[in-house]
């Protein structure tokens, strides 16, 4: 079995993004990803290099996985070494491309002048006749949309080409069926730091009924393409039933935000129930149409997005009369807040804040963190393409890293040099202390002479940079949800106070901010539908705290259009 060095690095590399980015990672339906046997795994791509991370990272039986990559990235000797031990099969053309499965099926037929799906498959039958694992984002590019929008044939191409050559040249090789297996990456906010991801693995895709139409002799280029088209769409079947689908932008966003206000504060959807419960709010959008609803509840999300605030944040300062009736009469009216009562909200936040026992524990692993948050946000706010969530999520995770490891490197770094002056200066004692302890041990550790000396010293200030690093995010991971959900709330407490203090926009204005800002656009998706466009003057910018009185008024309107759904979409 091949050691993948550079593979098992950034699959240890993708633990740690996932778990110091997203606050909860859940994973079901492990028992459909077999030990062991040849297995492609097919997965939704809306996150860009995040969903590889997370399919690293998730994996039953932790599985190494094989993904694509064009063969001429094999040319040069450096590059081939790292991508070989990394795992990656080359193609010699990129099956999911528009070149390479065009209109007609790829030639089976030697004396065809282009490539046939033998050879731009070759590589993958091998590496799947090893009993190995090839990972394939059937979509072809990482988009956001409120639906799978297409998914494309090379996955089907590739296992149909595996089991003709298993039962021709391969015949003898293989180690057991293939099986398809699909998967659902859900993120609940994907650009936001401590959201949640929701990885579905499905089961698996039942092959036999294929098998002997595609090792049929008589079978032309044609009939193949038939099976591969018929195996594409069960995929994407497959692939729908285990995401979040949506008709359109409006009633994604609707679903969303029924969502948040159902579940208020910290009392999130559970994980297991998330998708579930998306879906069957979109499907009841969509088959009972409510336009007041409609309209009220996109309205306050469009606000929301507007001033920068979420809903759970703005229920845990203000919380909803609507959803505890009982405390009604104790509660002034949202869309009538005073100053007075936003004052004291927003100075009770900053000693919440500054004098929690949560936030002092959590003042030296932020130290350490803040290359990481300031890199991450500046990273992706100069480099992603404004609006485009997958960018950004990127940069933040990606930049982000970088800059947590510049922190606990210099934190680690630190510790060692104090430690080696500790140990090369002092002297213990004939009693020795905990002190001296530590001492004896840090300077058999990092002083030494010589050769020897000086290779003991690099692994012990490895070792101890290795520790402090561990350590430091264990204790940030630790108190950073509390601390976060805290700043919010003190940026909130602010935003609202300063609103109550600004001079509200002119009505005329205000009604561009009720609709949510145009998605980016993917150039490279190929829809089935022309895509309906709506033409929207460009709206102009606006401080946050001048729509803060009508947000105000967009949430009691939102809770009022809601009283008819208030038990039918609730987990218990």
């Amino acid at each position: 079995m091949e050691l993948k060095l550079v593979y098992r690095v950034l699959r240890k590399i993708s633990d740690w993004a996932l778990s110091e980015f997203y606050s909860e990672v859940y994973v079901e339906g492990q028992e459909n990803v077999p030990q062991a046997g040849p297995l492609i795994v097919v997965a939704s791509h809306h996150n860009e290099i995040i969903d590889i991370a997370t399919l690293a990272a998730t994996i039953p039986h932790r599985r190494p996985l094989c993904f694509w990559a064009k063969s001429t990235m094999f040319k040069n000797p450096l590059s081939r070494a790292i991508l070989t031990s990394s795992g990656t099969i080359p193609v010699h053309r990129n099956p999911d491309s528009a070149s390479a499965l065009p209109t007609t099926a790829p030639s089976h037929n030697n004396n065809d002048n282009k490539p046939s799906a033998k050879s731009l498959f070759a590589s993958t039958s091998e590496t799947l006749s090893r009993g190995e694992v090839v990972g394939v984002f059937p979509e072809g590019t990482s988009y956001t949309e409120p639906r799978i929008v297409q998914v494309k044939e090379g996955a089907a191409w590739a296992a149909v080409e595996y089991v003709r050559w298993s039962k021709g040249e391969g015949e003898g090789t293989g180690k057991g069926e293939l099986r398809i297996v699909p998967v659902g990456i859900v993120y609940t906010d994907k650009a936001r730091f401590r959201s949640r991801v929701c990885v579905r693995y499905g089961e698996p895709v039942d092959l036999s009924g294929y098998t002997e139409r595609i090792l049929s002799a008589l079978a032309s280029d044609e009939d193949l393409r038939s099976v591969v088209r018929e195996l594409t769409m069960e995929i994407e079947e497959r692939m729908v039933r285990l995401t979040i689908n949506a008709p359109d932008w409006d009633m994604l966003y609707i679903s969303r935000m029924i969502q948040d206000i159902q579940w208020p504060g910290d009392r999130d959807v559970p994980l297991p129930d998330f998708v579930p419960v998306s879906q069957r709010i979109t499907n009841a959008l969509a088959s009972s149409p409510n336009p007041h609803l409609n309209q009220a509840v996109l309205k306050y999300y469009s606000l929301l997005r507007y001033i920068g605030l979420s809903h759970s944040t703005l229920s845990s300062l203000l919380p909803s009369a609507y959803l505890s009736p009982e405390r009604a009469p104790l509660l002034p009216s949202a869309s009538t807040l005073s100053v007075t009562r936003a004052l004291r909200i927003f100075v009770s936040q900053i000693l919440i804040t500054v004098l929690h026992p949560r936030f002092m524990l959590f003042v030296p692993p932020l130290m350490v963190h803040i290359p990481a948050y300031v890199l991450g946000n500046l990273a992706a706010r100069l480099l992603a393409t404004k609006g485009e969530e997958e960018g950004i999520a990127q940069y933040k995770v990606i930049v982000g890293g970088l800059g947590r490891g510049i922190g606990l490197g210099a934190a680690g770094a630190g510790v060692a040099r104090f430690l080696k002056r500790l140990a090369c200066t002092g002297t213990v004692s004939s009693s020795p202390s905990r002190l001296d302890l530590v001492r004896r041990a840090s300077k058999w550790m990092l002083c030494g002479s010589g050769w020897m000396g000086r290779a003991k010293e690099v692994v012990g200030v490895a070792g101890v940079v290795y520790l402090v690093g561990w350590a430091l995010v264990r204790w940030h991971n630790a108190l950073v949800d509390g601390n976060y959900r805290q700043w919010k709330k003190l940026r909130a407490s602010y935003t609202l106070f300063a609103g109550l203090l600004s001079s509200p926009l002119p009505p005329e204005e205000l009604a561009q901010y009720y609709t949510p800002p145009p998605p980016v656009v993917n150039p490279f998706i190929k829809r089935r539908e022309p895509m309906v466009t709506v033409e929207r003057a460009e709206v102009k910018p606006v401080r946050a705290r001048r729509l803060v009185r009508e947000v105000l008024v967009a949430r009691r309107e939102a809770e009022a259009a809601m009283e008819g759904w208030s038990d039918r979409f609730r987990v218990n």
